[in-house]
């Protein structure tokens, strides 16, 4: 007996419970156009399921289609052409369920169809959208961003569920994959800049996991000729694929990687109460996880990497760099990743990684007492003096601050005074905050050539040739450091409160414990600092002029007592009294 379920059986005047076990376990009786009532079936789970998505009071909703599917095992019957175009773009979490049940059970080549068209019409919106100069950023924000998510989020499910389960015939893996991951980086070019954290991270370890798999399969295929494990990666697009997305949302990952580095080498700046690592920092170091384990399903090698010279392979080789050092001499390293670490720091795209490298590179130079390439560190320092001036986060100017000291600090020597008269002057560097602090790392740079003077092994800097602990130290940075800036500032009593709005105050402050430090350190007088004609010099290009100019501010009536007048009256008596000592 042949049992027939017409479709208006689903409207009836009162609402009935949605049994699939009746409707679609018991097969209908066979006949010549339908041997075992499937198209019926696919026919009527279109019809449920586009009532659901589209119908304003739908007999059934699409939780109860969902839960009816599940419950009957029938997703194999599901129409994917279909179906998917109507569930990728509905919000119901419902849809995403049926899409799950689709992509583990449905017919493999079906749901991949259906998610490249799914994909090629995606790519049109946000090509649209890109291009259309009507749309400003706040729509940009609360619609295109949020609706390109959801679907990339459900096709990218799809095509991890549904590829694994193709079967090959004429081609190989490698070029069924190829247009597949194709047009996903496309669309992740087009929306990467779209995604907010959060929806970053999503992306990112759905791709990864998406790579891995399809890598795998890839690798199970029987072997065919001319084609080897080791360049399913490349020849797929995988490499590429994972490249880019890691790429275009490097700034989403937030694993705080130079940071933590950086917090952990000085724990006594960072006490764990003071800590500026972001309190979700491991999310990004699971969702890294399961990119470097697609990458080792690609047997990429290091070297790879290196000579791939973009944003995704830099942020990889850092992520690499925290578990274990790679393998590669820092000067290496750093000459292969320069133009993409410069590139990174301008643009502040994988700044954390960037910084990083960086970071960790320049502490092996030190530990293994190298010196960093000469053609490295101009590029560097140029880069990295504008962005530890003006980053709008104190932590990353910190952060920055100290990697650009430490590759001072590995500089050689000669070029290492170039870099340091760049720093402290207007024409080297625009910003005076820099003025500033380069004072600090000069003076630091100082001691520790006066150091390596009194070294066990009896060596002076005179016969290493040392410039910091040299004549040439004040013949290079005495007319920088010891008058004021400009030259002719004091050469009548400037504004007061002009005067305290700048950083000269700091800058003076700064230089003033240069010179006490000098005088103080350079016990064997290397630098001259102690001569009577320097001591001279100084008195009349800095310190008289200032010592002037502070007691007219005194006595003028005006409001002198700013800390920063206080700072420099201490400043100047500590050197009056080292100098009435010695």
């Amino acid at each position: 007996m042949r049992i027939t379920f017409p479709l208006g059986d689903f409207a009836p005047a009162h609402k009935r419970p949605l049994d699939f076990r009746r409707l679609l376990i018991y097969p209908q009786e066979p006949n010549d156009d339908n041997e075992d009532g499937e198209d019926d079936r696919g026919v009527l789970l279109v019809t449920l399921v586009t009532s659901a998505v589209r119908g304003g009071k739908p007999n059934y909703s699409l939780a109860e289609v969902s839960r009816a599917i599940a419950r009957s095992g029938c997703a194999s019957d599901i129409d994917a052409l279909h179906v998917v175009p109507l569930l990728v773009k509905c919000p119901d979490e419902a849809a995403t369920e049926i899409l799950a049940l689709l992509g583990e059970c449905g017919n493999a080549k079906e749901v991949v169809i259906a998610v490249q068209e799914a994909m090629e019409h995606l790519r049109e919106e946000l090509s649209a959208v890109e291009f259309d100069s009507d749309n400003d950023e706040a729509e940009l924000e609360s619609s295109t961003r949020s609706t390109s998510y959801k679907q990339l989020g459900k096709l990218l499910d799809l095509y991890s569920s549904a590829i694994p389960r193709l079967k090959l015939r004429q081609k190989t893996a490698a070029e069924t994959l190829r247009p597949l991951l194709s047009d996903i980086q496309g669309i992740i070019e087009l929306a990467g800049p779209l995604f907010n954290n959060t929806d970053g991270r999503v992306i990112l370890e759905k791709v990864a996991r998406l790579v891995e798999r399809c890598a795998k399969w890839a690798n199970d295929q029987p072997p065919k000729e001319g084609v080897k494990v080791e360049e399913i990666g490349s020849s797929s697009g995988a490499k590429s694929l994972l490249l880019t997305t890691l790429g275009s949302l490097a700034n989403c990952i937030g694993a705080d990687i130079a940071q933590r580095e950086f917090e952990s080498s000085n724990p006594r700046l960072f006490p764990q109460a003071r800590s500026s690592v972001r309190s979700d920092a491991h999310v990004g170091d699971a969702i890294m996880s399961v990119v470097k384990d697609a990458f080792s399903v690609l047997h990429l090698s290091n070297d790879e990497l290196l000579m791939d010279r973009s944003i995704g392979s830099l942020v990889l080789l850092g992520h690499t760099n925290t578990n274990a050092p790679i393998p590669i001499p820092p000067n290496t390293l750093l000459s292969y990743l320069l133009p993409v670490i410069i590139s990174s720091i301008q643009n502040k795209l994988a700044l954390d990684e960037s910084l990083y490298i960086l970071l960790t590179s320049a502490a092996s130079l030190k530990t293994s007492k190298a010196h960093l390439d000469a053609d490295l560190a101009t590029p560097l320092c140029s880069v990295l003096a504008p962005l530890a001036s003006m980053h709008p986060e104190p932590s990353t100017r910190l952060l920055t601050f100290h990697i650009l000291g430490s590759i001072l600090s590995v500089a050689p020597p000669v070029q290492r005074m170039e870099l340091f008269h760049d720093l402290l002057t207007e024409e080297g560097c625009p910003f005076p905050q820099m003025h500033v602090a380069a004072v600090g790392l000069l003076k630091d740079a100082v001691l520790e050539a006066l150091a390596e003077d009194r070294s066990p092994d009896g060596g002076s800097s005179k016969k290493t040739g040392n410039p910091f602990a040299s004549p040439n130290l004040l013949r290079t940075f005495g007319p920088v450091v010891f008058r004021p800036s400009p030259p002719d500032l004091f050469a009548s009593p400037p504004d007061l409160k002009a005067f305290l709005d700048t950083q000269e105050p700091r800058r003076l402050v700064e230089c003033l414990s240069f010179y006490f430090i000098l005088l103080s350190r350079d016990t064997r007088n290397l630098t001259g600092i102690s001569d009577a004609d320097c001591i001279k010099s100084v008195e009349k290009s800095l310190i008289g002029p200032l010592r002037a100019t502070l007691q007219y501010w005194m006595s003028s009536g005006q409001d002198a007592h700013d800390m920063s007048l206080a700072a420099l009256e201490l400043a100047i008596e500590r050197v009056d009294s080292k100098l009435a000592s010695m």
